[in-house]
């Protein structure tokens, strides 16, 4: 058995955002910011998803994890918000994510589930 391979949360959201981007999502992320209290999301909504993705109707929810990541009780709370809208999802979506099957539920998020990854 060997131990995987951690990939760097940061590098993994980048490679979820030009798969949104390939299929057509307009998507918005919160970067972290420093401050003089540590390191923080430029957000006032606690627990806000990493990404916001819109295309057409759909509107999807991202909570990027890295390998070992899981995310916190407020975090999956804003998700059930996205996922309870019309059209809406919430995902936690880490490394070990299908590829193809992320791509294919995003090129049609109607067949795609409304949670994922929680």
């Amino acid at each position: 058995m060997t131990e995987r391979s951690r990939v760097p949360e940061r590098e993994f959201q980048a490679t979820i955002v030009e798969l949104l981007d390939a299929t057509g999502y307009a998507t918005s992320h919160c970067y972290p910011l420093r401050t003089k209290h540590g390191w923080r999301t430029g957000n006032t909504a606690v627990g806000w998803p990493d990404l916001v993705c819109l295309r057409g109707p759909a509107i999807i929810a991202i909570e990027v994890k890295s390998d070992t990541g899981r995310p916190k009780p407020e975090q999956t709370e804003w998700l059930d918000r996205f996922a309870a809208l019309d059209s809406g999802h919430g995902w936690v979506i880490s490394p070990d994510v299908d590829f193809q099957r992320l791509a294919r539920w995003l090129q049609h998020p109607h067949l795609a589930p409304v949670t994922f990854g929680y």
